[in-house]
């Protein structure tokens, strides 16, 4: 029998993690496990200017809420426009880093593929121990000898919960005006 574990994490665009939450079984959905994250906490508690001083954003995957300081792409149900069809390109292309960040820590630590434990509360620690350890192998310039090919870009959207567990209006604002922004 396998389990897995859900790995939430943010990513510098050298591929440096800057904050893990670990731990939650897999079949938790991603934005449950982000509402109970210490980094949804903090922002609910000290506001978006205690980490980003009002300047910039995190990206995320269609699973979690659009929030204005988490932006995540437009919903493509066949009526974008060809304005927000770019804008999701350009979004995607950005948050490749994460994908590249996971591919890379899978291809040096290939245990955590088939991390064999005896005790399951061990696991969460092990696995941010080897996210420790990869941006040490980053920060030192340890670069792999070979090519990550297993890394696969998974864009499948999960269910689309997080309108009931958020207030995405303000995110919806936000992301239409960095795409007047952005996007000609």
């Amino acid at each position: 029998m396998t389990k897995s574990i859900i790995i939430q994490a943010i990513c510098t665009s050298n591929k440096i993690f800057t904050n893990i939450c670990v731990g939650y079984p897999g079949r938790v959905h991603d934005a449950r496990v982000f509402k109970n994250s210490e980094i949804f906490s903090t922002m609910q508690n000290e506001g978006p200017s205690s980490l980003f001083y009002d300047k910039y954003y995190l990206l995320g995957d269609s699973a979690y809420p659009n929030l204005s300081w988490l932006i995540t792409p437009y919903k493509n149900y066949g009526n974008l426009s060809a304005r927000k069809k770019k804008w999701n390109y350009f979004h995607s292309q950005t948050r490749v880093n994460i994908e590249l960040s996971f591919g890379l820590l899978k291809g040096r630590w290939r245990r955590l593929l088939y991390l064999n434990v005896t005790n399951i509360s061990r696991a969460p620690y092990i696995i941010l121990a080897c996210c420790v350890l990869h941006n040490f192998c980053l920060v030192n310039a340890d670069e792999l000898d070979e090519i990550v090919n297993d890394v696969q870009l998974d864009n499948t959207s999960q269910t689309d919960i997080q309108n009931a567990m958020y207030g995405t209006e303000s995110g919806n604002a936000k992301r239409d005006e960095l795409l007047n922004i952005l996007v000609p």
